[in-house]
């Protein structure tokens, strides 16, 4: 019979065949397919603690690429004010920063500066 277990779920069991180990009073008081079923959950959470320690990041990945997100929003705002054809204007940002605070009211102080809207007429 083949089960998915997780890493906590191996860890418990584990745990709990070696007090059953333990109370039993060692290994040569208890059967041979407890100890290999407690050898193979071991094998097992190990393997997945292997794997989980390889996808965690260190804190320096993690900053990095926090950094490297503020820095494309920033360049992705840069090039809003500066398109060609449709640049970001005064009124436009005004109505982001009203609809998206948490997003846009860091370039609130661009208000004023940018370009006003020109009326179709």
């Amino acid at each position: 019979m083949k089960v998915d277990l997780d890493l906590n779920e191996t860890g418990y069991l584990c745990n709990l065949l070696m007090m059953r180990i333990v109370n039993a009073g060692g290994t040569d008081h208890v059967q041979d397919r407890l100890l290999e079923l407690y050898k193979k959950l071991a094998e097992a959470h190990d393997y997945l603690f292997d794997q989980r320690n390889e996808q965690m990041k260190t804190q320096m990945q993690m900053y990095r690429e926090a950094e490297q997100r503020l820095f494309d929003r920033n360049a992705l705002f840069l090039e809003m004010i500066s398109h060609p054809t449709n640049p970001l204007t005064n009124q436009d940002l005004v109505k982001l920063v009203a609809r998206f605070p948490e997003r846009w009211s860091q370039f609130s102080h661009y208000i004023g500066k940018l370009k006003d809207e020109v009326a179709n007429g």
